[in-house]
Formats: C-alpha cells, sequence, structure tokens
C-alpha cells in the first residue's frame, strides 16, 4: 500500500508537469498570439505609424514580444511622445497607452531660427517664426542647441537646468501671460509679463 501510495503521488506530479508543459508550450506558440492593438493618449500621429514603428508584428506572442523596445522605439521615433507604455490585455491585444508632449517654451536661437520645447527641455520643433505659439520664449547665457527629439542642449548644463525649473514652477502655479524669460545673465533673470 504504501509503494501504490508512492506511485499515486509521482505519475500524479508527472502529470501535472506534463500538463504545465504543455500549457507553456502552446502559450508561447500557438495561443496569445497578436490580433489587436489599442493606442490611447494619442492626438498627433497616425495610429498605423504607431502600430508600424513599435515593431511588435500581427501572430507575435503578447508575452514574448519586446514591449520594452517598443516603448524605445516610440519615444525616439516621433518627438511628441513624451512617455510610452506597452503592455498587453490577453488573449490578443496589444496596448500602448503614450504621454504625449505639450510645448512649453521657445528657445530663442537667433531672429529666424527657434526651437519649441517640451517642460522636460525635449525639442518638439524648429520653426522659423514664434507666431501662432502662445509660450513664453527663453533666452539663455550661451547657445542652444539640438536635433528635434533630443533634449535641447547649452554649453552650460546649467542652463538646461535653470529653464526647467522656471517653466515647473511657472506651470504648477498656473502663471500665464508671461512672454520672455531672459536668463543671459543668471544671476539676474527677468521675466516679461503682459508686455
Amino acid at each position: 500500500p504504501f509503494m501504490r501510495k508512492v506511485r499515486n503521488i509521482v505519475t500524479s506530479c508527472v502529470v501535472v508537469a506534463v500538463v504545465l508543459i504543455i500549457c507553456v508550450v502552446l502559450s508561447l506558440t500557438v495561443l496569445f498570439k497578436t490580433q489587436n492593438y489599442e493606442i490611447s493618449g494619442n492626438t498627433k500621429y497616425e495610429e498605423t505609424e504607431i502600430i508600424k514603428t513599435c515593431g511588435i508584428t500581427k501572430n507575435e506572442n503578447i508575452f514574448l514580444a519586446n514591449k520594452n523596445l517598443a516603448e524605445k522605439r516610440l519615444i525616439k521615433n516621433y518627438a511628441y511622445i513624451e512617455d510610452a507604455d506597452v503592455s498587453f490585455n490577453i488573449p490578443d491585444t496589444i496596448t500602448i497607452d503614450i504621454t504625449q508632449a505639450v510645448p512649453a517654451y521657445i528657445v530663442k536661437i537667433s531672429d529666424s531660427n527657434y526651437l519649441v520645447c517640451s517642460s522636460k527641455g525635449r525639442i518638439l520643433e524648429k520653426v522659423t517664426s514664434k507666431k501662432g505659439y502662445d509660450l513664453p520664449m527663453f533666452i539663455g547665457s550661451d547657445n542652444a542647441h539640438g536635433d528635434v527629439g533630443d533634449h535641447v542642449e547649452y554649453d552650460d548644463e546649467k542652463t538646461l537646468d535653470i529653464i526647467n525649473s522656471i517653466v515647473t514652477v511657472f506651470t504648477d502655479n498656473g502663471y500665464t501671460g508671461i512672454s520672455e524669460i531672459d536668463a543671459t545673465d543668471t544671476a539676474n533673470i527677468t521675466f516679461t509679463s503682459d508686455d
């Protein structure tokens, strides 16, 4: 009787292990293949572009799909995507939740070159005129540079910290009407409000 019990327990364990292995193999090969995409938070780009750029294709397993890489691709390729969260819903849906960047200020490069930046200092656009943008214009003590999608860079690294701090204070406290922030002299920063 004792040996029979042991055989029954071993047999049961083997059966359960085999069933689990079969379930795992089916989940990773036959079941849970990407068929649908749900995208939220996006108003700037075509959904078909986002799906293509994320790199997760139809029939790819939702568990094995590289969601971290998809997030990085979206942020790298689209300036107005500040953040992206890629996950899945069982049985066959990839969800992409986008945090869209919002223009927060303009950096003056010259009289005909400006950078439109988010509150985190990411360059959203390069423009030749500030018309059409109701945003404060930042004038720094040194040259700003960078490409669309990158964070604006200054020769003096403290300049970016200064502008990000100022913009955060304005945003958090609901200040409006600021048309210019002049940090040419970082020890004497001035603001222009309502002209």
